[in-house]
């Protein structure tokens, strides 16, 4: 991943996004797998965290997040941010 940051929103019972009832995992592979920041819990395991992902938040897409695609909610809708 080009910044190494993203987040993920599990869906609620109802199959949307809610905030309130979701659990925030962040990815950031510079900190210790199970750290907390902010309150959310890092996850330093790409795999780990693409298979834990219902929706994934990026500043951009990336070639690693290819096989979670139908998942990714990016800023960068053309692959070229």
């Amino acid at each position: 991943m080009v910044n190494g940051r993203a987040c993920i929103l599990p869906k609620s019972s109802t199959g949307s996004v809610s905030i309130r009832a979701s659990v925030l995992i962040i990815y950031e592979p510079t900190l210790d797998d199970g750290q907390t920041f902010l309150g959310s819990v890092v996850v330093n395991d790409i795999e780990k965290f693409k298979k834990a992902s219902d929706v994934v938040l990026a500043k951009r897409s990336d070639d690693i997040l290819t096989d979670v695609e139908e998942k990714i909610y990016a800023r960068d809708l053309f692959g070229r941010d």
